[in-house]
């Protein structure tokens, strides 16, 4: 008769070549509604975790290279007021280079409803980037929460704002100076030049009184 043994295996590290993810539909739902979509082809070289009780905590495992795209993005958190779609979003470690192609951020509601939906004053954006390039990102900081990069480049970005004075103006909070804004993110970011080239924003308002909207557009900005 064969004694079958068990034996019990107790890892303490993992160390991995090569991962490789190829047309991954991926979806992520809060309760039955979807919140984050897209389609994943990448490459992943020397992954290593020097502590297997820190699983869990992404920022614990070293990775040596990153290649490959994300496709078919779709971002809308349950009662968020805007839907973010992203077609392509690249990605080369070794480049040290981001590419985000044709970027829409979409206002769930129209602009009738859309102040309504809030019972005040708010503006209302709607916007979109044909083309994000990040070079020189350094990549092994992004676990630590710091994005470091070279250049940020935002090419033929279009942006609406929208506002309806014909409801109240309430005003719940102050609103943080710039740098209070910087300093509330939850990520450090240290970039040598943002470039924005051609880019075009319009500002239109329903006055309080009266029967139609007015505005005025900017178009051909450059800032650096």
């Amino acid at each position: 008769a064969l004694k079958s043994t068990k034996k019990k295996i107790h890892l303490t590290s993992i160390s991995i070549g090569l991962i490789t993810f190829k047309d991954i539909s991926t979806n992520l739902f809060y309760d039955t509604i979807p919140e984050y979509a897209g389609v994943v082809n990448l490459t992943l070289r020397d992954i290593a975790l020097a502590d297997i009780r820190k699983a869990s905590d992404l920022s614990q495992y070293n990775l040596n290279s990153i290649e490959g795209n994300i496709t078919r993005i779709r971002l809308h958190e349950q009662g968020s007021m805007y839907t973010t779609s992203i077609a392509q979003l690249y990605i080369n470690s070794d480049k040290h280079q981001v590419t985000i192609d044709s970027v829409f951020l979409i206002p769930t509601y129209s602009k009738y409803d859309f102040s309504r939906k809030v019972g005040r004053q708010i503006d209302r954006f709607s916007a979109s980037f044909p083309k994000i390039s990040i070079t020189g990102l350094i990549f092994n900081k992004l676990k630590d929460s710091l994005f470091t990069a070279s250049v940020v480049h935002i090419a033929s970005a279009e942006l609406y704002v929208y506002r309806d004075k014909r409801l109240p103006f309430i005003k719940k909070e102050n609103t943080p100076l710039p740098m209070a804004l910087i300093r509330s993110l939850p990520f450090g970011a240290a970039i040598d030049t943002v470039k924005i080239t051609d880019t075009k924003i319009t500002y239109e308002e329903f006055p309080e009184k009266g029967f139609r909207t007015g505005q005025v557009t900017f178009e051909r900005l450059n800032a650096s």
